[in-house]
């Protein structure tokens, strides 16, 4: 949410002063600014969207891994 928080920063300063920046043609600069904010914040994403995978990915294996280990344990008892 702080990346989140930066970027929309970023996007409000440019909205706010948008006659001025197209009066000295600061585009690209406000440009790599914003995308700079944008890959940042998508980064965390990413990084929210892999973690959250694992979750679930070992949220599913598990019971399927106690049964595998349980119908093992009990074959070898008998």
């Amino acid at each position: 949410m702080a990346a989140k928080d930066i970027r929309m920063k970023v996007c409000a300063e440019v909205f706010g002063s948008m006659l001025s920046i197209k009066l000295n043609a600061w585009e690209e600069r406000f440009q790599a600014k914003i995308l700079e904010a944008r890959r940042e914040e998508l980064a965390h994403v990413w990084d929210v969207f892999i973690t959250s995978a694992y979750n679930i990915f070992l949220l599913w294996l598990a019971p399927c891994v106690v049964s595998v280990v349980t119908i093992v344990c009990y074959a070898k008892v008998c």
